[in-house]
């Protein structure tokens, strides 16, 4: 192909036109995978507009076979396409060895959203406990046991068990222990809740403070500061001061 062939673009559908979607980065990662060519990917389903309605209800469902099998059970197959407000002013266009081709106007924009469901909920808590679980090996000792003399001749004797004080929620009474592996990942699960909740007017509760979230959770201090330090951000100053945000690498989880 000579310069001049590539760099002439051809018009076949131009007046052809199309709609542009913003897909999660993990179909996108998905779909990356598929090698046969000119795969169905999935199918659209436009709803009749309900009544005060302006636009239709769009959803998609991925095919079974433009997920690889070691994805299927990480990724939902079922989308919502959102409407983005504005006209867009874009036109799209493809380059492959016989060149580049126009493939037509953008007439709407979308962007997909996983479709609320069970299927999907089971989906954010496998991800959310893959990337939060830690490998813990845990061993009992007898709480009276008298530990061998250290490197100074010093004898060191465990408190008794019974007698340590258990971490709740419940304030100067409480009791202090240290959670195990199960009890630290149903906590930070239910943290992920919290910051997935909304406020009345549908925006994202974003930031908390450490008061609001031992109250919703009914832990203690040092427990929930624990998890926070692996999940969360802490603000000590400007808008949000004294409050904590989930890392970048987490938000993702949350569901939308």
């Amino acid at each position: 192909m000579t310069d001049a062939e590539e760099d002439k673009v051809r018009l076949d559908h131009e007046g052809r036109d199309v709609w542009l979607v913003r897909v999660p980065p993990s179909v996108a990662r998905a779909w990356d995978k598929v090698d046969e060519e000119d795969a169905q990917l999935g199918k659209l389903r436009i709803y009749h507009a309900q009544e005060g309605d302006e636009r239709p209800r769009i959803t998609f469902h991925m095919a079974q076979e433009a997920v690889p099998i070691n994805q299927a059970l990480q990724i939902t197959s079922d989308f919502n396409l959102q409407f983005i407000d504005g006209k867009p002013n874009m036109r799209i266009f493809s380059k492959g060895d016989a060149g580049v081709d126009f493939q037509g106007l953008v007439e709407h924009s979308f962007l997909m959203q996983p479709l609320r469901s069970e299927a999907y909920n089971e989906v954010v808590h496998k991800r959310v406990r893959q990337q939060t679980s830690k490998s813990r090996h845990t061993k009992e000792i007898d709480g009276w046991e008298i530990m061998r003399k250290q490197k100074k001749n010093r004898i060191v004797r465990m408190e008794d068990p019974a007698n340590r004080n258990l971490e709740t929620g419940e304030g100067g009474a409480a009791k202090r222990r240290k959670l195990d592996a199960s009890e630290e990942t149903k906590l930070r699960e239910r943290i992920f809740e919290l910051f997935s909740r909304k406020d009345t007017d549908g925006r994202r509760l974003t930031h908390w403070t450490l008061k609001d979230m031992k109250r919703e959770l009914g832990f203690g201090d040092a427990a929930v500061r624990n998890v926070l330090r692996d999940i969360c951000i802490y603000h000590r100053d400007g808008d949000y001061a004294r409050t904590y945000e989930l890392k970048a690498e987490f938000k993702s989880s949350i569901p939308l």
